[in-house]
């Protein structure tokens, strides 16, 4: 059984050997790769106020708050999830920066640049014996590293005293490097395309604010290059042949598109409530998907002279169109961190924990920590 589903899984992946032209296969997308975006109402940033490191991930709009040029990296750790016996999924590459970003304020005008690794998965199939009594070893690895410049036009006093309007809009190149390898056979995609993201962010006065972003994700079309190599034996001469083919497939991959609407509320300066509403379209990744509403409600408490805490919670899920559960497809997030301004270097340290109710293979524990520096 084990077998057969490292066998499913990997041909699922796109590694099987074919005639150049064979029919376009949509490759599955593992949802526990994905990282949390930053324009959910969970952690220090949000889709109203953020700092350099997590511009990347965010409302392109929320730049209208920064009074500063700054600059900022973030690291996240993902802890491995067994999903059968040996057969595991991780975060692939973790060793670099999840994200990092620059901003540059200039009047009413705000620029960033942003650097993101937008999906990172690597999968092992574990160990299987082949049909010949060697054991075969499967592993795939994609990373989606993102590129993008951002501008953002904020203007006070729009429609009242004291209010402020901004619009933010997001250019992104994404670039797709997969690597895979099934016992002989190896297979390599570069993939690149161009992705956009607009958002709104209106602050009615002092306590309230409201905003929207539309996400349009990648959907990438390439091909993978399959590299096989076999020896075989001669039964007349009883020679060891070595031989090598090398062909093409079509490679395509998925992201949802997301609309978000986001609510704030401070009652006063010290504390700050937010929650937000993500439609995503899942129906784009694939036809028997239903989209779906992801809920995310979030609050940060400032201690002065001490460090600012955040709570919240983010409930994300995709089911099929017919209501039958999807496996491992629901997720309630939990999150705690803490945050400290030293001069001009901020610091945050997050945790975001889905091991108490959620499907067994999205169960997770996710760190993140962030650095930035606000240059006065």
């Amino acid at each position: 059984m084990k077998l057969f589903f490292s066998i499913l899984l990997f041909a699922c992946g796109i590694l099987f050997a074919g005639d150049d032209g064979r029919v376009e296969t949509t490759v599955p997308l593992f949802v526990q790769q994905l990282p949390i975006e930053s324009f959910h109402s969970i952690g220090f940033s949000n889709m109203f106020s953020a700092d350099a490191a997590s511009i990347a991930s965010t409302n392109p709009a929320v730049l209208a708050s920064f009074s500063n040029p700054s600059v900022g990296f973030e690291y996240e750790y993902a802890a491995r999830e067994h999903l059968f016996s040996d057969i595991y999924v991780e975060r692939a590459s973790q060793q670099l920066p999840l994200a990092a970003g620059i901003v540059y304020p200039l009047k009413n005008v705000q620029f960033g640049l942003s650097w993101q690794r937008k999906y990172a998965n690597y999968m092992d199939y574990g160990e299987n014996p082949g049909g010949t009594g060697e054991t075969i070893h499967a592993v795939s690895e994609s990373n989606l590293y993102s590129l993008a410049g951002i501008i953002s036009f904020s203007r006070d006093n729009m429609f009242r005293k004291g209010d402020r309007l901004a619009l933010g809009v997001q250019i992104s190149t994404d670039n797709l490097i997969v690597s895979e390898k099934i016992y002989q056979t190896t297979g390599r995609v570069n993939g690149r395309v161009l992705t956009s993201r607009i958002g709104l962010q209106y602050v009615i006065n002092s306590k309230f604010a409201i905003a929207f972003v539309f996400d349009k994700a990648p959907d990438i079309r390439s091909q993978i290059k399959l590299e096989e190599k076999s020896f075989t034996v001669d039964t007349t001469s009883g020679l060891e042949l070595y031989t090598e083919r090398e062909t093409t497939n079509s490679y395509h991959l998925i992201f949802p598109d997301k609309a978000v609407f986001g609510l704030n509320f401070s009652p006063n300066e010290r504390v700050n409530i937010s929650a937000a509403v993500a439609y995503v379209l899942w129906s784009k990744v694939y036809s028997g998907y239903r989209d779906q509403l992801d809920f995310s409600l979030g609050t940060i408490i400032v201690l002065p002279g001490l460090f600012d805490i955040s709570a919240g919670l983010l409930t994300t899920d995709r089911q099929a169109k017919n209501n039958t559960p999807l496996w491992g497809s629901e997720a309630l997030y939990l999150n705690a961190g803490l945050r400290k301004q030293i001069g001009a270097v901020l610091l945050r340290a997050e945790i975001y924990d889905s091991r108490l109710l959620s499907d067994k293979s999205r169960r997770q524990m996710i760190v993140k920590g962030g650095i930035s520096w606000v240059f006065r």
